[in-house]
């Protein structure tokens, strides 16, 4: 979760900056923040880093504002974040100024009552927690890949949280709103859930993690039902509620379920394909609708006997590539399974 600009202006300390320049700068990567204070030129070239957010008074050059303008000039080409002026010298800066930084996107603020150890001091812990938060997460992802053995899994485990109790419950969240989770609201939240507990971005949402000695938890299962969740455009979805999918998501990569697949669907497509038709399209909605054809032919706007016939036309292309009295049964499966493989791993069958 890397920091940016954007996240420092949502800190307590920032709240009264004054943005002159660099709107579309605030994007722009912090991971350390730093003070201006004597270095000029070529000093400041090398002094500041990439990412760096400078905080100064320009005491240096209390009495010369237009000695500024090399500091900016040399703090731009440094690549450096973005710098907050405290205006104890200088409540503006010249025009010509603000219309250099603002053709680099460079944001330039100014701020008056905040003390700048305030400031450091802030963006220093953002800044740390987001590294941290980052660590856990390349963690999670070495947790997930399922090619650890149990005492590295044990290992990461504590590593994620020191204070696991015999059962856990693990619930991944995925904003829908116009407001992200910002590092300074992820702090915030940690703060409230307590040390025993753990809050961290994961991939696109957050990966909550709650231990306690009650019942007994799920682990991936958070993210099993998340995935079902976005494939069929429902906000909210347990575990529980994912039907078959609790079966069929964990197998996504697995070379059987692939094989069965192409198996059943291929055939279906290849008639599709090459005789204009829509079976496969005609058979998913019937898995839909509870294998019910009078609900199936209401759904597509088609008369219950096309719908027979449609299905028995399927029958008829898999052939002997399914047992004749199980062909509903394994109709179910394949096609549970392919809404899995194509909407879960975004590709096209």
């Amino acid at each position: 979760m890397s920091i940016t600009v954007k996240d420092i202006l949502q800190l307590n300390c920032t709240h009264r900056f004054r943005q002159l320049t660099g709107q579309k700068g605030l994007d722009r990567p912090v991971d350390k923040v730093g003070i201006l204070d004597w270095e000029s030129g070529q000093v400041i070239t090398d002094s500041f880093v990439p990412g760096e957010f400078v905080v100064t008074s320009l005491l240096a050059i209390k009495d010369d504002i237009d000695a500024f303008m090399p500091m900016l000039e040399a703090l731009i080409q440094a690549g450096t974040g973005g710098v907050a002026i405290k205006t104890v010298y200088f409540s503006n800066l010249p025009d010509y100024m603000l219309a250099y930084a603002e053709d680099r996107d460079y944001p330039v603020f100014l701020f008056d009552e905040t003390y700048m150890e305030d400031i450091i001091t802030s963006v220093v812990e953002v800044v740390r927690e987001s590294e941290e938060l980052d660590m856990l997460s390349v963690k999670v992802d070495q947790l997930l890949s399922g090619q650890l053995s149990p005492y590295f899994v044990k290992k990461l485990a504590l590593e994620i949280n020191p204070y696991f109790a015999g059962h856990h419950q693990v619930v991944y969240c995925q904003s829908t709103s116009k407001h992200p989770m910002t590092q300074e609201r992820m702090s915030a939240a940690r703060k409230i859930i307590g040390k025993h507990n753990r809050m961290l971005p994961y991939g696109e949402g957050v990966l909550f993690i709650h231990t306690s000695r009650g019942k007994e938890g799920q682990d991936d299962q958070a993210l099993y039902a998340f995935q079902y969740a976005q494939m069929k455009n429902q906000r909210v979805l347990s575990f529980k509620a994912i039907g078959t999918g609790r079966l069929l998501l964990p197998l996504m990569d697995n070379p059987w379920a692939q094989r069965y697949h192409d198996q059943i669907i291929q055939p279906i497509m290849a008639y599709d394909r090459d005789n204009g038709a829509d079976l496969l399209q005609t058979a998913i909605t019937y898995v839909d609708q509870g294998l019910d054809v009078k609900e199936t032919a209401k759904a597509l706007y088609q008369h219950g006997n096309t719908i027979r016939y449609r299905l028995d036309r399927i029958k008829k292309i898999l052939g002997d590539r399914v047992d004749e009295k199980h062909f509903t049964e394994e109709l179910l499966l394949a096609i549970r399974l392919h809404t899995v493989l194509n909407q879960g791993t975004g590709k096209r069958y």
